[in-house]
């Protein structure tokens, strides 16, 4: 493991950080930490010290959100029915319980449809058709998908049901011709594009019913911790608001029998991400992501504990699985000596879709280079990958795409589905775009810091 120390602090901007620990009252160290992490003025380390609601931005700062708005409310007083389409992980799910919630306040009670990890990710028109064939859906919002379903949604606008995109992904080239809602849109006006989906979802609940879609802030700050969003500017806020939730009286029964003995202690962002999120998502990982939208939906106190129980259980089997895979996965990568490439891709058709996102974030890490962990699936392989905190592999697979039959995500995770005998020349390809892509690959794990303090803190 090698050190590897900053740039050094030059006269002028010493004189910067004096000045932002005085008027901040903090530590030269500590504005100087900050400073060479971005946060660079008082007014941004105050922020970052205070966290709260009033860091929060309005959604009105979306520039369609007023015609998204207007939508929905022609939907309210004209009666029509609203479908809310989800994701199968802690984000999708937490997203669609935060807007099913807020619109039943709005007046509206939504229906909403779930698919399961082995129907693939987003829209799902078969699931989509079968809700049509029992009730007349005039209005689809997604929540965490749908900014890369350009033709479903053409598709779904053709029939006559209207679209609102509700996403946090990279946007493709073309998007779906509908009224948006994603930061990362170019020209969407919103001030931070790192929100989680359930973060898009609680923003647009704010924009119909205000603050009282706060009370949502415990399920925001679960997504946004367990689908691995940076904890800075905005979602700083989130997650401290949403941690006064958990930390409450109003702790949910569903989040207390999750959590059985822990439940008393002090909960914080690590147990989010290792006692809550990772049960949340063990339903779409088992292939049951209704039992975990249910169990944030459910008021029955006997129908919460028996989810629980059952998320619980299937928490237990998914270590099991992933451990068997990731056994599976090393010996692969040794006896092909893939670890030699820039990028690892690995695959077997017994491994189900459900586990492999975790074990290619293990091997992430064990390897320090992007790993892809494909499953079999229908005839194709499908893949979920994980990259190094300096190569955006999002963009890297992007250069390769005609590779592949379809694929999304960030820039540290993303789905994959490839044929599979287009899958060795996939793997060629992207290992020739990384190669060529000016990141760090060294062998060696790096500790990146600031700077070295010899002896005591200083308060120059």
């Amino acid at each position: 493991m090698k050190i590897v120390y900053g740039k050094e602090i030059n006269r002028e901007e010493s004189s910067l950080i004096k000045s932002i620990s005085l008027e901040c009252g903090i530590l030269f160290d500590t504005a100087r930490l900050l400073y060479c992490r971005n946060i660079n003025t008082a007014n941004k380390v105050k922020n970052f010290l205070s966290p709260g609601k009033k860091q929060l931005y309005s959604p009105m700062l979306f520039s369609n959100i007023k015609s998204i708005v207007s939508r929905i409310d022609y939907a309210r007083q004209n009666g029509e029915n609203v479908l809310i389409c989800g994701d199968y992980d802690a984000d999708g799910v937490c997203a669609t319980a935060v807007l099913y919630n807020c619109l039943k306040e709005y007046g509206i009670s939504a229906f909403y449809s779930i698919p399961e990890r082995e129907d693939g990710y987003g829209l799902d028109l078969e699931k989509i058709e079968e809700i049509c064939s029992e009730n007349v859906i005039d209005l689809i919002i997604t929540v965490d998908c749908g900014i890369s379903e350009k033709e479903k949604i053409s598709e779904l606008l053709d029939i006559g049901i209207d679209v609102i995109v509700t996403d946090h992904h990279e946007p493709p080239e073309e998007i779906p011709d509908c009224l948006i809602m994603n930061p990362k849109v170019s020209g969407c006006g919103y001030p931070f594009d790192g929100l989680c989906g359930a973060g898009v979802a609680y923003k647009l609940g704010y924009a119909l019913i205000g603050e009282r879609a706060d009370k949502y802030l415990d399920f925001v700050a679960l997504a946004t911790v367990a689908d691995s969003m940076d904890l800075i500017d905005e979602n700083r806020s989130i997650v401290y608001e949403g941690l006064k939730i958990f930390n409450s009286s109003n702790l949910r029964l569903a989040f207390r029998y999750l959590l059985g003995d822990y439940a008393n202690k002090i909960i914080t962002s690590q147990t989010l991400a290792y006692s809550i999120g990772p049960k949340i998502n063990a339903g779409g990982r088992m292939g049951d992501a209704n039992t975990s939208i249910s169990l944030l939906l459910s008021s029955d106190e006997n129908e919460i504990y028996d989810l629980s129980v059952k998320l619980n259980t299937y928490n237990i089997s998914r270590q099991e699985k992933c451990d068997e895979i990731y056994k599976k996965a090393k010996e692969i990568i040794n006896e092909k000596a893939l670890y030699n490439k820039s990028a690892i891709l690995v695959a077997d058709d017994s491994w189900g879709v459900g586990f492999i996102g975790i074990v290619a974030s293990k091997l992430a890490e064990d390897y320090n280079k992007p790993v892809i962990v494909f499953a079999g699936h229908d005839g194709y392989y499908k893949g979920s990958a994980r990259s190094v905190s300096d190569l955006n592999l999002y963009n890297a697979i992007n250069e390769v795409k005609d590779c592949l039959i379809t694929f999304g995500g960030h820039s540290q995770a993303a789905g994959v589905s490839v044929e599979k005998e287009n899958f060795e020349l996939f793997s060629k390809e992207l290992c020739k775009v990384i190669d060529n892509t000016i990141y760090n690959k060294k062998e060696e794990k790096e500790i990146f810091v600031e700077w070295k303090i010899e002896g005591e803190f200083s308060t120059r």
